[in-house]
């Protein structure tokens, strides 16, 4: 399934994003890059996309091994990179139509000015040689690299400002997953087939991060871990699926820890949990380095499509995806070959709308024993282990 060409789902956004790249300059180059001195790795999305941006690393490390490394990124995933040993440096740019924060829209588009102006002056400082784009959504930064004056600047014309590239790739193929989308970029610049590794790379946490949180007795267990929440409810699978898989391990033995967010979440995880034993609600009590920890250390995470799985997949946990149809399950699923992608392939799956629709039965019909035979799969029965 190829892309449009722009990823965008009003009409009104796609004309105006043709309208610009009509009249911008066309900067396209068919010969192969110079060996870069340094290079910048950017996306401004959220959690999840930088942290599959973070496959990217040791892909241009392997192919340039002299490079220095930066990223330009959103200040609410500044967490994600932070003390990377591959990245000497680290640039925010908070875009207005990214930011989520509790603030007025005002206050989002100065924040996007002064956040650009810093970033803008960083980066001309630096003199990065080549810039890769890794969003091929809008709002990229594609602009902001050709003002800046980086002489090489690779990504996806499907997200607008596609003009302004030395090295554009039209297409998306949604029946792909991201690392090979990667690979097309890299083998872009370089002219020639690239195949590399492709997987996220986050730094390796110490476990005593969570000693302090998690009772003795997950300590002294390996755990499951159930992260039920995301910011769209249509991804959202059932309570109650979640209480009979919850019940289906416990009898097996597990430990199960739940993960999340908000008040909303930790009262969902209540219900589900209710008087249920060897289980801990973890939603509110961890902060970024002690989420990974649990993940890092987890036997297996069963999520929803959500940032869980790909931290899972930087340390290549043992995963189960419970899929809305939304979403392309390969495109947007992690770059983990221990993963499980859940979803029902009917008719409508990717619909590509957020919104969703009144069954969501592309999720809905995903079974607690489904679910439940991917941990077995990956796991021996804790019972006679």
């Amino acid at each position: 399934m190829n892309s449009p060409r722009y990823l965008v789902s009003d009409t009104f956004g796609r004309m105006v994003l043709r309208s610009i790249d009509a009249i911008l300059p066309v900067y396209h180059k068919q010969e192969p890059i110079i060996v870069p001195r340094k290079i910048l790795l950017v996306n401004l999305a959220h959690l999840g996309d930088v942290v599959i941006t973070t496959a990217m690393l040791a892909a241009c490390k392997e192919l340039w091994p002299q490079a220095e490394m930066g990223m330009l990124i959103g200040s609410w995933a500044h967490l994600v990179v932070k003390d990377h040993p591959l990245i000497q440096n680290i640039h925010l740019m908070d875009h207005w139509k990214l930011n989520v924060a509790p603030i007025p829209f005002t206050e989002k588009i100065q924040r996007y000015y002064r956040t650009t102006r810093l970033a803008l002056a960083e980066i001309k400082q630096q003199q990065y040689d080549l810039a890769v784009d890794l969003y091929p959504f809008f709002p990229n930064a594609i602009f902001w690299l050709w003002k800046a004056g980086i002489p090489y600047r690779a990504g996806w014309t499907t997200g607008g400002f596609g003009s302004l590239l030395t090295h554009p790739l039209k297409k998306i193929d949604r029946n792909q997953g991201m690392d090979d989308h990667y690979r097309d970029l890299l083998s872009l610049l370089v002219r020639k087939k690239v195949q590399v590794k492709i997987q996220p790379q986050l730094p390796s946490m110490s476990e005593g991060l969570i000693e302090r949180i998690l009772p003795k007795a997950f300590l002294r267990n390996t755990y499951l871990v159930f992260h039920m929440g995301t910011k769209e409810s249509p991804k959202l699978w059932l309570e109650e699926k979640w209480r009979i898989l919850t019940q289906k391990c416990i009898e097996q033995g597990f430990f199960i820890i739940f993960t999340g967010l908000g008040r909303e979440e930790a009262c969902r995880i209540n219900r589900v949990t209710h008087q249920l034993p060897n289980v801990f609600n973890a939603a509110n009590l961890l902060h970024w380095q002690e989420f990974v920890v649990v993940i890092q250390e987890a036997r297996h995470l069963v999520s929803v499509d959500s940032s869980a799985v790909h931290i899972a997949a930087a340390y290549s946990i043992p995963t189960t995806v419970i899929f809305a149809g939304i979403n392309a399950p390969v495109f947007c699923g992690p770059l983990n070959p221990k993963a499980t992608r859940l979803f029902k392939p009917l008719a409508c799956v990717p619909c590509l709308n957020r919104r969703g629709c009144s069954t969501m039965n592309c999720i809905r019909e995903i079974t607690p024993d489904e679910v439940f035979a991917t941990i077995i799969k990956t796991n021996c029965f804790v019972s006679f282990c």
